[in-house]
């Protein structure tokens, strides 16, 4: 619960202070141009009034991180081919599109429980049967998965991460951006 408070502090601090996140988030989208689907995925997210930053300096300083979806409406990506975190974006690859799409299913799980940026999560899949019929079909190894999510992370928090790998992998992004549009409007 502190970290999550001291996240929120940091991104409002970052995001009020800096003129860089709104400067940033009318250029994101420039190189999906080709990828329709993606592009209007970043538009829904940005149209619910969600703070949309790419390559953020105060946030992708980790060269492993790819992105983080903050319950209080702000979504970070830090893409893998970023020369620096200056908030511009650059060509988009999988793996960004894929961390994108992963971020935009947390966005569904926020408004499944009340409203967007409220500081509530849940699955899609409440019931224990369905969710787990839902991800053994992943192509994912989510034992693996697991594991290393559990270090770090309560069950339920596991499991939401869970739902949002197998999201992000197997399901089309016109489908994710259909129940971001359903659920958070």
């Amino acid at each position: 619960m502190l970290k999550k408070l001291i996240a929120t502090i940091a991104v409002t601090i970052c995001c009020l202070a800096n003129p860089l996140p709104v400067k940033a988030q009318h250029q994101i989208g420039a190189y999906l141009k080709d990828n329709e689907g993606h592009r209007q995925l970043v538009e829904s997210i940005k149209n619910l009034g969600v703070i949309v930053l790419v390559n953020h300096k105060l946030h992708c300083i980790n060269e492993e991180f790819a992105g983080l979806y903050y319950d209080n409406g702000v979504l970070v990506i830090c893409q893998d081919n970023r020369p620096e975190n200056n908030g511009i974006e650059v060509e988009w690859t999988d793996n960004d599109l894929d961390t994108l799409r992963h971020e935009a299913h947390h966005i569904v799980q926020d408004c499944a429980l009340g409203t967007i940026a409220d500081g509530k999560m849940i699955r899609m899949f409440v019931n224990e049967d369905e969710y787990f019929d839902f991800i053994e079909g992943s192509s994912l190894d989510l034992v693996e998965l697991y594991t290393k999510l559990r270090e770090i992370l309560s069950e339920e928090e596991t499991l939401i991460e869970i739902e949002a790998y197998v999201v992000a992998k197997d399901i089309p992004v016109g489908h994710i951006n259909k129940k971001i549009i359903e659920f958070c409007n």
